[in-house]
C-alpha cells in the first residue's frame, strides 16, 4: 500500500468515518463518468480504504486527465482528503500551475462574520440558486493568537483580519493553514483610522496590502504598500491625492491588479474614486460623472461597476471600461428593479451593494438617519429579479476558497 494512502487511512479512521464515507461517495460519483478511479472501503481488510488505479482500456489515465478532474474538486476536499491518496496526487495538488487552474474554476461566495462572537461561515450559492452555509475558522490552528479579530478583506482565498488589540494584521489562507502577521501602519497626522485592502499581483502571484490614510487639515490621502512574506515593512509609494470628504471611510473593491476606493453612497456625495495599482505601485484618481456622485460601487465579473438610484425603485448599472486611458468610459450594463411600485419604501433608496456572485447581487440597507439596527443581507437575481434574505447580524466579504498562498513559488 502506498505510504500516503496509509496516512489517508489513519486520518479517516481517527476523524469522522460517517462524514468520510459521504465525502468519498460524492467524489466517486463525480469521478465515474470521467472513467477515473474509485476510492473504496475494503471490509475484508479491516475497513481500510483502498485505491483502484485509473485505467482506460487497460492503460493508465494520463496525468493531464487526472489534473483536469482534480481541478473541479473543492479546495477543502483537495487539501483535506485527496492529497493523502497517493504521492502523485499530493504533488499535483501543490503544483503552482494546478493551483492557478483550480482558482479559475473555483466559484466565489460570501465570508460571513458574526458581529458579536466573530464566528465565521462561508456561503456558497449553488447553480440551482440554493444557499449552502459551511462553518469556517479563518484562523489556522498554528496561529499563536487565540482570538479571531475583525475581517478586513479577502483576495483569491487569502483573508486579512485584525489581530489582538488591533495592533497587528493577520494574513491567512485557512484551507492550506498558512498564516503570517504584519504590523499596522500609523501616521501621526492621520485624520481617521486607515483603510486597508489586500490584492494579488497577476503576473507574479505576490500578495500586497495597501493602506490609505487621510491626513488632517490637508484632505489628502497618502498611500503605503507592504508585500506579504517578502518585505514585511511599509513603503510610501509617493502618491498623494486630494479627495472629497465622503472618502473618509473608504470602501475598497479589488478587481485584478487594481483596488478601487470609494465612499458610502447614501447620503454622502463623492466626486471621485481613487485607484491603486498594486503591480505598478501607483495611485491615481478618477473623477465621477455628476450622475454617479451618489452611486454605490461593486465588482461585477472582472469589472468595476456603479449602481445609481433612479426615480422610483430601481438602480442603473454602469461598468467602467479601460481605466488607464485618458478618457474614462462608463458603459450601461443593466437596470436593477429591487421591488415593485407597491412594495416601495424609503429603505430601497439606501441599498448598499456588497458583491455580485454569478447572477446574484448581494446588498444590505444603510440605516436611516444613521440609527443602529440589525444588519440584514439580501440577494437579488439579475435574471429572475427575485429578492431573498440571506442572513442577519453578520458582516459579508467576497471570498473564494482556494489553495493559493504567498508561500508558493
Amino acid at each position: 500500500m502506498d505510504p500516503n494512502l496509509e496516512e489517508f487511512n489513519t486520518l479517516m479512521m481517527n476523524k469522522n468515518p460517517e462524514k468520510a464515507e459521504s465525502i468519498l461517495h460524492a467524489i466517486n460519483v463525480f469521478l465515474r463518468p470521467n472513467s477515473a478511479i474509485e476510492i473504496v472501503r475494503d471490509h475484508m481488510n479491516g475497513g481500510r480504504y483502498v485505491l483502484r488505479k485509473m485505467r482506460v482500456e487497460g492503460k493508465h489515465v494520463p496525468d493531464e486527465v487526472i489534473s483536469e478532474i482534480l481541478s473541479w474538486i473543492p479546495a477543502k476536499t483537495l487539501h483535506g482528503i485527496m492529497r493523502y491518496v497517493c504521492k502523485t496526487w499530493a504533488k499535483e495538488i501543490c503544483n503552482s500551475s494546478f493551483v492557478e487552474n483550480h482558482l479559475k474554476r473555483s466559484k466565489p461566495g460570501l465570508l460571513l462574520q458574526n458581529e458579536t462572537s466573530k464566528s465565521t461561515r462561508f456561503l456558497e450559492i449553488r447553480e440551482n440558486g440554493d444557499f449552502e452555509f459551511t462553518n469556517m475558522n479563518p484562523r489556522p490552528s498554528n496561529d499563536n493568537y487565540n482570538n479571531l479579530g475583525t475581517i478586513i478583506s479577502s483576495c483569491d482565498g487569502v483573508i486579512m483580519y485584525f489581530g489582538p488589540f488591533w495592533t497587528t494584521i493577520c494574513v491567512t489562507n485557512p484551507i492550506v493553514m498558512d498564516v503570517t502577521h504584519v504590523p499596522r501602519h500609523f501616521h501621526h497626522r492621520a485624520r481617521a483610522e486607515p483603510s486597508y485592502a489586500i490584492a494579488r499581483v497577476s503576473h507574479s502571484g505576490e500578495f500586497k496590502i495597501v493602506c490609505g490614510q487621510i491626513i488632517e487639515k490637508t484632505n489628502e490621502t497618502h498611500w503605503y504598500i507592504l508585500t506579504v512574506g517578502i518585505f514585511d515593512s511599509w513603503r510610501d509609494i509617493g502618491c498623494v491625492i486630494s479627495c472629497s470628504g465622503a472618502l473618509e471611510v473608504m470602501k475598497p473593491i479589488c478587481v485584478g491588479d487594481l483596488i478601487y476606493w470609494s465612499g458610502n453612497a447614501y447620503p454622502s456625495i463623492h466626486k471621485d474614486v481613487i485607484v491603486t495599482d498594486v503591480a505598478k505601485e501607483i495611485a491615481f484618481g478618477i473623477q465621477l460623472p455628476m450622475k454617479f456622485m451618489q452611486s454605490n460601487f461593486v465588482k461585477i465579473g472582472n469589472l468595476f461597476a456603479s449602481l445609481t438610484f433612479q426615480d422610483g425603485y430601481c438602480y442603473d448599472i454602469h461598468v467602467l471600461k479601460d481605466v488607464h486611458s485618458d478618457s474614462v468610459k462608463w458603459e450601461f450594463y443593466q437596470t436593477v428593479v429591487l421591488c415593485s411600485p407597491n412594495d416601495y419604501n424609503e429603505e430601497w433608496q439606501r441599498a448598499n451593494f456588497i458583491a455580485c456572485i454569478g447572477q446574484e447581487l448581494i446588498f444590505d440597507f444603510l440605516p436611516l438617519y444613521l440609527k443602529p439596527r440589525p444588519r440584514k443581507y439580501y440577494a437579488y437575481n439579475l435574471k429572475t429579479r427575485q429578492v431573498r434574505c440571506i442572513t442577519a447580524n453578520e458582516t459579508a466579504h467576497l471570498h473564494t476558497n482556494s489553495l493559493v498562498s504567498w508561500r508558493r513559488p
